[in-house]
């Protein structure tokens, strides 16, 4: 059995409203056979890691997607729906659960409401193309968000561009080496990641080891507390770069800066060619 970790990062088709909305949930599927849940990002406040189970996944689906990945969003674990969830929200997305919030979300048509398909190669971790029928009024609540992804590409002499105004290099210790710059046992990178306002975040590493053994830690921390939470651990190919996707959840930053630490913690050298963020 393997699992997915499948970052939503979405701008919406009709611009209605009009947002770009940069990561919105956060897929993770096990299989097969699938089961998995899904993760809503924004806002933060309100979705604060919590997951909805993921039902009648089909994969190779038939028609009306054949052969891509179909799915649709069940209940959480207190047995709530994602439509009767909402429905807490008025129709400009303001959450407002004691509230009376006309008019009921709209459920009429195909594909269902709280479904989402895709091209998928039954392998990799990244889904382009796909689309998603979510209620106007939540996508009014998700709001605007990072447009799509940031990266930062590192150089062989430590240097690195990319990143922007919400995210930079905040510390590393590296070792600069050809053809790409290395982490050696206990270095790290540690990047700043500006939330206004707080939402999950996805980080994707792609990396070489040199070696059998070698393993990544990702963790996590705001600026203002010593707290810090390790989110999981990774172990790079020998010979090939390849790719992994971390989900941090909300519960674990702040509005306003934050850092994630990516730090080799195995015995043998890791190259690290380029970090990917979406938010």
């Amino acid at each position: 059995m393997m699992t997915w970790i499948i970052p939503l990062v979405m701008s919406n088709l009709n611009n209605n409203p009009t947002n770009q909305y940069g990561l919105v949930g956060v897929v993770t599927l096990s299989g097969p056979p699938y089961s998995g849940n899904v993760v809503f990002t924004k806002p933060g406040t309100n979705f604060p890691n919590r997951q909805f189970a993921l039902q009648n996944i089909q994969y190779p689906a038939g028609a009306p997607y054949p052969g891509q990945l179909y799915f649709e969003i069940g209940g959480d674990a207190t047995g709530t729906t994602p439509i009767r969830f909402a429905q807490e929200f008025t129709a400009q997305g303001q959450y407002n659960p004691e509230g009376n919030n006309p008019p009921p979300v709209n459920t009429a048509g195909l594909p269902p409401v709280f479904s989402f398909h895709a091209p998928w190669d039954g392998q990799s971790n990244l889904i382009s193309n796909g689309q998603a029928r979510l209620p106007r009024r939540l996508l009014a609540a998700l709001g605007q968000g990072n447009s799509g992804w940031q990266q930062i590409l590192f150089d062989t002499n430590g240097g690195y561009t990319g990143g922007g105004p919400n995210l930079t290099v905040y510390g590393e210790q590296v070792t600069p080496g050809s053809p790409m710059l290395y982490l050696a046992t206990g270095q790290y990178v540690t990047f700043q990641i500006n939330l206004t306002p707080v939402t999950g975040v996805v980080i994707i590493v792609n990396m070489q080891s040199t070696a059998v053994g070698g393993q990544i830690t990702v963790s996590a921390s705001t600026n203002s507390s010593p707290t810090v939470t390790t989110i999981g651990s990774y172990t790079p190919s020998v010979g090939q770069y390849g790719i992994q996707a971390f989900f941090i959840p909300s519960t674990n930053f702040q509005t306003g800066n934050n850092l994630i630490n990516v730090k080799n913690t195995g015995p043998t050298n890791v190259y690290f060619q380029k970090a990917t963020f979406a938010w």
